[in-house]
């Protein structure tokens, strides 16, 4: 992420955690079949990317199962 967001989060979370947004991420496009050049569609996903660093309750793709 470029910008200064993406400094404060180069110093603020782990790669594992990045690693694991970005696939969460992509998920999250894909099912609900975001349009990236959609300004409204790039602050959702950015609120959801927020939420799931700070470990809050985060929108999660409806085939999702968490594992035991």
């Amino acid at each position: 992420m470029p910008g200064a967001r993406g400094q404060e989060l180069m110093g603020s979370i782990s790669q594992k955690a990045w690693d694991e947004w970005k696939s969460h991420q992509t998920t999250l496009i894909n099912e609900k079949r975001l349009d990236m050049s959609n300004p409204e569609s790039r602050e959702w996903l950015l609120v959801q990317m927020y939420k799931f660093i700070n470990n809050e309750d985060y929108e999660k793709a409806s085939g999702f199962k968490a594992l035991d």
